[in-house]
């Protein structure tokens, strides 16, 4: 699975969605910021897809230290673990 994210047009939060809608083939915009994923279907299979887009388009390795189920529950704990990289 290959996504091009419009570069600079979106925030991180946007790109997080923008990934998730793809993997779990549903809108975007129909997303909750405060549901769990795993209510929307987003399983193990689902995270590794996420995980390996997120690396690419913010240029990342996330550690195997984060690479945590806590991490992963909803958008904001996702943006959380994104920005502790892209601020370094």
């Amino acid at each position: 699975l290959i996504l091009y994210f419009k570069e600079n047009i979106m925030n991180i939060r946007e790109k997080i969605l923008f990934a998730l809608g793809n993997i779990l083939n549903i809108d975007p915009s129909s997303i909750d910021d405060t549901a769990l994923l795993s209510d929307l279907g987003f399983n193990s299979i689902g995270t590794i897809s996420f995980i390996v887009l997120i690396e690419e388009e913010f240029d990342i390795i996330l550690s195997d230290d984060d690479l945590l189920f806590e991490n992963f529950k909803t958008i904001d704990s996702i943006e959380k673990i994104i920005q502790k990289y892209i601020s370094l």
